[in-house]
């Protein structure tokens, strides 16, 4: 079987992909300090279906809303339907208090201390107490990172670094900012010319990479990492736009790139079949050093079998397991069945995720498992489709944040 795997692999496009990236300063185990977790359970439409479970499934405290989001810088934004005529969005704590009401047509949830909010024709940043900090001359493009630093288009067409208290530093009105991740990391902004040529540059507009080195630059991710090709081959780069390893870790152009906003781990992907049956296949990880940490044991059946039942690899996120289908699978690749049907997302908190299973009736239903598959909870379901979260605009690479970050990641 082994041989037949190996033989297998090597008749496909693989990505390989090496990280060697510096730590960054922001919270790198996106899923790992979740406690609360925003569930649906009822899918009548107009029902105040949605409240907080524990990561044991039970529910957190006596309040049900319209609708949830996770919570960060300890607050979350719900909206209630108020006299069955029209929703009140506000902010709670996690005892489900209200911490103040956000009067606002669009307004994001919190990250890094700061939240953005649309009032009438201009935007506005709040703090944690729902305090006005300072009206926004443009558009947010960004949230506020780790360092306090976010970006935004000035009315103007022109782009700039805003930081916590207001303060706007234009860009050279020549370039255009490539964005997609709705976080600034490393410090970098991958930008383009009038020229249409890209390059790498701080915060302060100084270039880090001359324009036309690299072409097809990537967004900074999560690990600090930039993906850019060269001479008709991808690297990765980091902050300083140097080669990641010593080694030579080109990336097929034949694979596709997907990425799992884990803090330490990027993941081998192609595409081939298992006995005629077409599958995708993440079947090996390397750490940030590019040391490889594992590979996934029996790989023709268990592509086969999760692709059978629709399953969509759900990555580590900082976590011990990632699981695909009915399987789950450790750092070193070692392989255990499940009793759910699949899962349909990673694991949050580190100790739990929701998984799809059939009943004593063969029904499907929606579960929250323990990450050994034990049931804790038949009638949640998640209240958003939790393998989009870290990514960038299409759910894609290690971007960030979790919360709704709509009048952002929109481009209003």
């Amino acid at each position: 079987m082994k041989s037949k795997i190996t033989k297998m692999i090597a008749s496909f496009a693989v990505l390989l992909l090496a990280a060697g990236c510096r730590n960054s300063s922001e919270n790198t185990k996106l899923l790992e300090d979740i406690e609360l977790i925003p569930v649906r359970m009822s899918e009548v439409k107009g029902d105040l279906r949605t409240t907080y479970v524990t990561l044991d499934g039970k529910q957190a405290f006596d309040k049900r809303f319209f609708d949830a989001d996770f919570f960060s810088d300890g607050l979350a934004k719900v909206t209630t339907l108020v006299d069955e005529q029209y929703l009140q969005t506000s902010f709670i704590n996690t005892k489900g208090e209200t911490v103040f009401d956000a009067p606002y047509k669009n307004v994001t949830g919190f990250w890094n201390g700061r939240a953005w909010a649309k009032k009438e024709d201009s935007v506005v940043a709040l703090n944690t107490k729902g305090e006005e900090v300072f009206v926004l001359d443009g558009t947010p493009k960004t949230m506020f990172n780790a360092d306090g630093k976010a970006m935004v288009k000035t009315k103007d067409g022109n782009y700039g670094i805003v930081d916590k208290s207001g303060a706007v530093s234009l860009l050279a009105d020549t370039l255009t900012v490539v964005t997609s991740f709705p976080i600034i990391y490393a410090n970098r902004l991958v930008v383009r010319n009038k020229h249409g040529k890209e390059g790498i540059i701080d915060l302060r507009g100084n270039v880090i990479v001359d324009f036309g080195v690299y072409t097809n630059i990537s967004p900074y991710d999560i690990n600090g990492c930039a993906l850019v090709s060269v001479d008709g081959e991808s690297i990765w780069v980091d902050k300083d736009g140097k080669k990641l390893a010593d080694e030579e870790f080109g990336i097929s152009q034949l694979g596709r790139f997907h990425g799992h906003c884990d803090g330490d781990l990027y993941v081998y992907v192609g595409s081939g079949q298992v006995d005629y049956y077409p599958c995708t296949f993440y079947h090996s990880w390397r750490d940030k050093n590019g040391k490889e940490v594992g590979e996934l044991a029996d790989l023709g059946r268990v592509a086969k079998e999760a692709a059978y039942v629709g399953g969509i690899f759900q990555g580590f996120y900082g976590s011990e397991y990632a699981y695909w289908g009915n399987f789950r699978i450790d750092r070193k690749g070692n392989v255990t069945e499940m009793p759910f049907k699949k899962a349909v997302s990673p694991l949050i908190g580190g100790k739990v995720l929701f998984a799809k299973f059939l009943d004593d009736e063969k029904n499907e239903k929606n579960g929250l498992f323990s990450k050994d598959g034990e049931l804790l909870n038949d009638v949640v379901s998640l209240r958003i489709d939790i393998r989009d979260l870290g990514g960038d605009r299409k759910g894609v690479g290690c971007g960030a944040p979790y919360v709704d970050t709509e009048l952002v990641t929109r481009g209003y």
